[in-house]
C-alpha cells in the first residue's frame, strides 16, 4: 500500500477523491450491489491499516478511535475517519443511483421542434455538478454567460469573478459567473 506509514488525513486525501469519481462514474448502472461490496472491501482494507498503524492497540480502542458517526447525514456508526477533525471516508454506497435517460427515437439537437426537449435535458445535467456550482448554473440557466451556449458540453467549468478581484470584487456568490474554460481563458486575454 503506497499509503503505509501516512497519517489518517493523508489517507482521506488521497483517497477521496478517487472514491468520488469512481462512484459518480459508475451511479448510473446497476451498482447498488456493487457498491455495498466495495465499501465491504473498503471496510477490511481500513481494519487492516489501523492494525498496522497500532498493532498493539485492542480492537476496541481501534474502533473508538477510527470509526464512528462521523457523516452527519448518514445514521451509520461504521464510518473511518479522523475524529478530531471530523474528516471521513466517503462510502459508495452513499452515492444516489441516476439512471441514464436515453435520447428519444432519432431525436437531433438541431431539430428546431424539439428545442424544448433538448433545454429540459440540458437541465437534468445541473445536478452532476459540486453543490456549490449548481445554483450558480441554474441562475444562468445552464448557458454560458460568455458565449451562451450550454454549459454541459463536456468542457472543463470555470467560475469567473465578474468583478475582478483586483478591482474590489470578492468570491460572493452574487459576483461570480460560470463559464467554459475557454471562454475564461479569452475574457481574460481581452
Amino acid at each position: 500500500m503506497a499509503l503505509k506509514g501516512h497519517g489518517i488525513i493523508a489517507v482521506l486525501k488521497r483517497l477521496n477523491p478517487i472514491l468520488r469519481g469512481w462512484a459518480n462514474y459508475f451511479r448510473i448502472g446497476v451498482s447498488k450491489k456493487a457498491f455495498k461490496s466495495i465499501d465491504h472491501w473498503m471496510f477490511k482494507r481500513c481494519v487492516r491499516y489501523v492494525k498496522s498503524t497500532h498493532p498493539t492497540k485492542s480492537w476496541k480502542w481501534c474502533r473508538s478511535k477510527y470509526w464512528g458517526k462521523l457523516n452527519r447525514q448518514s445514521n451509520d456508526q461504521w464510518v473511518f475517519g479522523d475524529r478530531s477533525t471530523g474528516r471521513y471516508l466517503l462510502k459508495f454506497s452513499w452515492t444516489p443511483i441516476r439512471r441514464h435517460v436515453l435520447v428519444k427515437g432519432a431525436s437531433s439537437p438541431d431539430d428546431p421542434t424539439l428545442k424544448e426537449y433538448w433545454i429540459r435535458r440540458q437541465e437534468r445535467k445541473v445536478r452532476d455538478l459540486p453543490s456549490r456550482l449548481t445554483s450558480l448554473a441554474r441562475s444562468q440557466k445552464g448557458l454560458c454567460i460568455h458565449c451562451g451556449t450550454s454549459l454541459y458540453n463536456g468542457e472543463e467549468l470555470h467560475t469567473h469573478h465578474h468583478r475582478p478581484k483586483s478591482e474590489g470584487g470578492t468570491s460572493a456568490r452574487k459576483n461570480l459567473r460560470l463559464v467554459h474554460l475557454f471562454c475564461h481563458q479569452q475574457t481574460h486575454r481581452a
